[in-house]
């Protein structure tokens, strides 16, 4: 992309590359969902916008993954078709032009963030209208670190743990115990199969639980402890950061060494090719 310190609202980076995403951030927040409304789970599967919440400034799409079977021309996400929806995997993206972690802009990382986390946590466990339907199964919310994404608008991605093992770190924080839960003390550090969380668990009764928590604010600050405690320099480090629900309220971590499809559901459906796949270039359907 032209400018990678620049967001997408940008003349700069205008096109379909890095940021095809915030195109299509742009159509889901200018969709008519009619008198229907927008789709339950499992309704509509091949309909890409799923919510817009103009109160929480967000939208919630079906996420997109290039078809590897797809050869020819079709091979160029660009200007082929090879794009495909996943049927589980979704994304929540914020209407202001943030590009992620990094972007200190009280729009994205600010104040106007806790909407983000806790829209993607209610949406995330119901099964209505605009919902995902997970409920209590394992799933997650998480942002990759900066040099993980492969898109520069913000992009918060919600979606089921697989595999749904100790072995996958996200699992392993959920399953943790004696978690701990004191800010001012040094976070929980878990590591399985190379990757690493640093993280807190906070108590919350309610289902699906309120996230009233600075969940960006709360990542950071886990950063600065976990580069303290494997003596590194914090701005030498990427991290991302994740949200897990569990019984009894949720665990926030910074994260290490993985992106969203090293842990999460990242399987397409692409068939038929016309409904499901497109260019990242195609007009927003």
């Amino acid at each position: 992309m032209a400018n990678f310190k620049a967001n997408c609202a940008f003349t700069v980076n205008a096109g379909c590359n890095r940021c095809a995403i915030y195109q299509v951030m742009q159509s889901c927040k200018a969709y008519n969902p009619g008198t229907n409304g927008y789709p339950k789970p499992g309704q509509s599967p091949a309909q890409a916008c799923r919510y817009y919440s103009k109160s929480g400034n967000y939208v919630i799409v079906k996420s997109r993954s290039p078809d590897p079977k797809q050869t020819g021309t079709a091979a160029d996400p660009e200007t082929g078709s090879n794009l495909c929806l996943m049927p589980k995997h979704y994304i929540l993206m914020p209407t202001a032009a943030c590009t992620g972690v990094d972007d200190n802009s009280a729009q994205c990382t600010g104040a106007a963030s806790k909407a983000f986390w806790d829209g993607a946590v209610c949406h995330g466990y119901g099964s209505g209208a605009g919902d995902l339907g997970f409920g209590s199964s394992d799933w997650a919310v998480m942002i990759n670190a900066p040099d993980e994404r492969g898109q520069h608008q913000m992009h918060i991605h919600v979606a089921p743990l697989v595999p749904a093992t100790s072995s996958n770190i996200l699992i392993a924080a959920k399953q943790a115990t004696n978690m701990q839960t004191v800010l001012t003390k040094d976070p929980t550090v878990i590591t399985a199969g190379g990757h690493t969380v640093a993280a807190y668990f906070f108590k919350e009764a309610s289902t699906p639980p309120k996230v009233a928590v600075d969940v960006y604010g709360t990542a950071a600050a886990i950063h600065i402890k976990y580069a303290r405690l494997r003596s590194l320099n914090a701005n030498d480090v990427a991290y991302g950061v994740a949200l897990i629900p569990k019984p009894g309220g949720f665990v926030v971590a910074a994260t290490y060494g993985f992106a969203d499809v090293d842990v999460m559901d990242t399987t397409i459906a692409n068939s038929p090719v016309a409904r499901y796949c497109q260019a990242a270039c195609a007009p927003f359907k």
